[in-house]
């Protein structure tokens, strides 16, 4: 009895899941040149807890990027972003 309860209500929250999926793909630039190995991130966003790493790469000697993940949800639909630091360098003033 209680093997089947369990499982309708794994089955009512399996059925109430929302998917998030994101493809991402650009150039990265700094100063107009390519930023080339620089970490992007993809991340779902998290209310109570810490927020989640889905996918990682690297960018390309000519800082391009080609990101693609997907994430399901039980309670709520997923919030999904990318994440990179640029730490931007000004030229020297003459």
């Amino acid at each position: 009895m209680n093997a089947t309860i369990f499982l309708v209500v794994l089955l009512i929250n399996y059925a109430a899941a929302s998917t998030g999926s994101v493809h991402i793909r650009g150039r990265l630039l700094c100063n107009g040149r390519p930023y080339a190995r620089e970490k992007i991130q993809i991340w779902e966003k998290n209310f109570a807890l810490a927020d989640t790493m889905l996918i990682h790469a690297v960018t390309d000697n000519d800082g391009y990027f080609d990101l693609q993940g997907s994430i399901t949800e039980t309670m709520m639909s997923p919030l999904l972003y990318a994440y990179f630091v640029n730490y931007y360098l000004r030229p020297p003033r003459n």
